[in-house]
């Protein structure tokens, strides 16, 4: 296609580019890269490989997993930002990055709405609330009514994290000031727990149920709107008398802004009959993850809620980290 001035306004005006106009017809034409802001073999890149191969078989390019991770997820996200809006470089994006990094991060090098053209959503995650298995706390009612007679501690992956938020959120709901505990990681914090160092962590929910096997941790609470499915048998944080409280951990597939809606509506297609084959779903079911496909406007909207949600935790506990 030849660019002339009024052409190239044209199309810059309706977010697009010379190069983006000319290869959608026949997107996709070459490999896909799909960048993940976190180190290889945790849940993301799992997430991230599990649907690259079924999208690399129904659209006949390969789609090639790209770990970029570092500063919290903003490395990987922000080269996603400036990445070229063709189609050709997409995001696994997080909870963390795009609902609770916007909200507790003074300066991030990209925006977490305005850079990205939102595909889909892919996968929602509980949480779970663990007390060491010689507590004398059986309910989150124990645990509240016990630290409002000697103040508890609660363990986090960092600064910032979901399991730092979730437990904020759960302090603001019961009208509490729990101990803030917090550790480089969910290793340490959890080996800390077991040992009862610390007194309760909030943490992804298969991983606690992994340890709760073990019968070194009890689980009190999960943190959905509903049961999950793997601690059927264990309340929500609502259920126990928590109002209000709804946590989740999330994965969605995102573009650079300016994408061609053509071409997001063809992903988002592609990340849907990946997520509908057996062998993944029932993956992501073992992982404690709940497949989830939205269009990109609900996609949008879910992320604007939980940017807002995440957004009130943090300001009403004062967080932010530079």
């Amino acid at each position: 296609m030849k660019s002339t001035p009024l052409l190239k306004s044209l199309l810059l005006a309706l977010g697009l580019s010379i190069g983006t106009a000319a290869c959608a017809a026949d997107y996709p034409a070459k490999p896909i890269r799909m960048i993940v802001a976190n180190t290889a073999g945790g849940a993301s890149d799992i997430l991230a490989r599990l649907i690259s191969g079924p999208m690399s078989e129904s659209m006949g390019v390969p789609v090639i997993v790209e770990n970029k991770p570092g500063a919290g997820q903003t490395i990987g996200t922000a080269e996603v930002a400036r990445a070229q809006p063709d189609g050709y470089t997409i995001l696994l994006a997080t909870s963390s990055s795009h609902a609770i990094n916007p909200a507790v991060y003074k300066n991030l090098p990209y925006d977490a709405l305005k850079d990205f053209a939102p595909v889909t959503t892919l996968a929602l995650s509980e949480y779970a609330l663990v007390v060491p298995s010689s507590a004398p706390h059986k309910t989150v009612a124990d645990l509240v009514a016990s630290n409002k007679s000697k103040q508890l501690t609660f363990a986090s992956n960092g600064n910032g994290t979901t399991s730092h938020l979730a437990s904020a959120l759960l302090a603001i709901r019961s009208s509490q000031e729990f101990i803030h505990v917090p550790y480089r990681s969910s290793s340490p914090a959890m080996t800390d727990l077991m040992g009862g160092q610390v007194d309760f962590l909030i943490d992804n929910t298969a991983t606690a149920v992994q340890n709760a096997q073990t019968g070194k941790l009890r689980i009190l609470a999960t943190s959905g709107a509903q049961r999950a499915a793997i601690t059927k048998d264990i309340p929500t944080m609502q259920e126990a008398g928590v109002p209000d409280y709804e946590v989740t951990g999330w994965w969605a597939v995102l573009a650079p802004a300016g994408t061609p809606k053509d071409i997001v509506e063809r992903l988002n297609k592609e990340v849907a009959k990946a997520v509908a084959v057996p062998s993944v779903k029932e993956t992501m079911s073992g992982m404690g993850n709940d497949p989830v496909i939205k269009s990109p406007e609900e996609t949008l909207a879910f992320i604007q809620g939980e940017m807002k949600k995440y957004g009130d935790i943090a300001k009403a506990i004062n967080l932010q980290i530079d």
